[in-house]
């Protein structure tokens, strides 16, 4: 079992002021863990090429459960910008 938490806050561009928030836990279930998960020196590791496709799908699926949830308030008509997750996941080893 894998979980992939997607915590998205919602603000206007160029303001800092969070208009909403959005938390969800995306499971899921790898039959052939036993492939793909690695045993390194501080735990257990995922490849990067998956990591970057279960948040890919994690956040996919955020996106439309976003879309459902703001149904009729002021954030139905908000943005949701595509993320490059590749990018993302480079951005976060040089931090």
């Amino acid at each position: 079992l894998a979980i992939s938490i997607v915590d998205i806050n919602i603000n206007q561009a160029n303001k800092e002021e969070v208009l909403g928030t959005y938390t969800a836990a995306v499971h899921f279930n790898i039959i052939n863990i036993k492939e793909i998960l690695k045993m390194e020196e501080n735990g257990p590791h995922l490849p990067d090429i998956v990591v970057g496709m279960f948040n890919s799908v994690a956040i996919s699926t955020v996106r439309g459960m976003m879309f459902e949830a703001y149904r009729g308030t002021f954030l139905h008509s908000a943005i949701l910008p595509v993320i490059d997750i590749h990018k993302m996941l480079q951005d976060r080893k040089q931090t």
